[in-house]
């Protein structure tokens, strides 16, 4: 079983609470440089686009690269004077993945400071043209991705019916002419890479939702503390007293959960009242097993050990938490799996599996052209061969699923895919995304985050 993000946070004599967020730290001269290279690599990929779209004679490319480098050259500038900062709990910089190409990262700050009008000051009118028929297209192609992920993100909790993906889909649409990011989260944390939430509409009346529907989207646009906090001078049946009253809590969120599961296979073809019954049971065994394992889990690793520490150290006084079980992890187990797999139809099941695999590859294709600036043909290869590899499952409540995933394009059988497809210039550029990832003893990690264990 996996357990992600157990957090064990000790301070003695009194329970710590986070720094105010007014302090701050200078960019050190390693990171400038890091930025530095990050941007100069992903703008020699932009240029190597622009090439590409506009055949470019040497000395327009010449002029443009001047042009790049002076952009480059007035944000670094501007790091320099003091101006490159961000909170000390905050691990995300300017030139991370996700962030960098986001409007408050490096290369998005530099392109959208007039660097792009400034190159097409050096194009032809045709080549203008070319230009901004590519761009649009690129965008297009962006925007699909990340809207087909977002509908699948929320098909995936509330199990959307062919009428409402349609629905939502045309909602997104509507009020997003252009996504430029599937960064959102239904309850996003300033610390976390997700700091967008759905907009409000999710929770209106625009999107048709059922009873089930809405009272889950209440849960995941108002969730329930993720973690409990445990004293280490109380008495070790006060902490199972605690470990209990969680358990309980999680039944009920997870029993809310299943069900807009049941509502929409009770609406499938051939369906019988038996086999509803049935999918009810299974949830509930997949429960049991979950807490259970979880609540051994807790006893062995925290209980156990902290309960020695008490008797031994009478004089200690700390607080330490433990994070609860995940309504994903209650999605994965096999009990239930299997039972969801046995009542659906096997068409319908297998389409919803592989709407979630396109939706996957869709967003991982799309991290990797922002990060790349991929031609038309080689965004369509990556797609592919990211939709033929493993890519991990998508989680709603881990807040830094988006690095999970565009980590994963750059190590094992995926990089090798992906490497075959870009010129010198874009691999450059990968490599520096990719130096971003550290895989320690198989599992992905970014600095001292672990963010997936990796395929065996």
């Amino acid at each position: 079983m996996k357990w992600l993000a157990i957090i064990l946070v000790i301070q003695f004599a009194f329970y710590f609470e986070p720094a105010p967020a007014v302090a701050q730290e200078e960019a050190s001269a390693s990171e400038v440089a890091k930025c530095q290279t990050r941007s100069t690599h992903h703008f020699n990929a932009y240029i190597s686009w622009v090439e590409h779209v506009c055949q470019l004679s040497e000395d327009q490319k010449n002029r443009v690269n001047l042009v790049v480098q002076d952009e480059i050259d007035k944000y670094l500038q501007f790091v320099k004077l003091d101006h490159f900062y961000l909170p000390q709990n905050d691990s995300m910089k300017e030139y991370s993945p996700i962030r960098f190409v986001s409007g408050k990262g490096a290369a998005g700050v530099i392109f959208h400071a007039g660097l792009e009008q400034k190159v097409l000051e050096h194009l032809d009118n045709n080549q203008q043209e070319k230009y901004r028929l590519a761009t649009k297209k690129r965008e297009e192609s962006l925007h699909h991705f990340f809207l087909t992920y977002l509908v699948n993100k929320v098909d995936e909790q509330l199990f959307l019916t062919t009428e409402q993906r349609t629905q939502l889909g045309k909602i997104l649409d509507e009020n997003f002419n252009r996504l430029e990011s599937g960064a959102y989260a239904f309850a996003p944390q300033s610390y976390s890479v997700i700091e967008q939430a759905f907009p409000d509409f999710l929770a209106s009346s625009s999107l048709a939702l059922n009873q089930s529907q809405k009272v889950r989207l209440l849960d995941l646009l108002q969730p329930p503390p993720d973690e409990i906090l445990l004293q280490i001078q109380e008495e070790k049946e006060a902490w199972f007293e605690k470990l209990d009253a969680a358990i309980q809590a999680r039944e009920d969120l997870i029993n809310r959960a299943l069900e807009p599961r049941i509502a929409y296979v009770s609406n499938l073809p051939d369906v019988s009242s038996a086999e509803l019954k049935y999918l009810r049971v299974a949830w509930k065994g997949a429960s049991r097993r979950v807490n259970e394992e979880w609540k051994n889990f807790v006893d062995d690793n925290y209980f156990k050990p902290w309960g020695k520490v008490a008797v031994e150290r009478p004089e200690l006084s700390f607080t330490f938490n433990v994070s609860v079980t995940r309504v994903s992890e209650f999605e994965c187990n096999p009990f239930w799996q299997n039972a969801l797999k046995k009542v659906m139809p096997e068409e319908i099941y297998k389409k919803r599996i592989e709407r979630h695999r396109t939706a996957l590859a869709g967003y991982a294709t799309a991290l990797l052209d922002q990060e790349l600036w991929l031609t038309s043909n080689q965004q369509k290869q990556a797609y592919n061969a990211l939709l033929d590899s493993y890519l991990c499952e998508d989680m709603t409540d881990y807040s830094a699923y988006p690095l999970c995933l565009i980590g994963m394009t750059t190590c094992g059988k995926v990089r090798d895919k992906i490497e075959v497809l870009l010129n010198q210039t874009q691999l450059q550029a990968y490599e520096t995304l990719r130096s971003e990832f550290q895989v320690n003893d198989n599992h992905l990690m970014i600095g001292s985050r672990t963010l997936h264990k990796m395929e065996e």
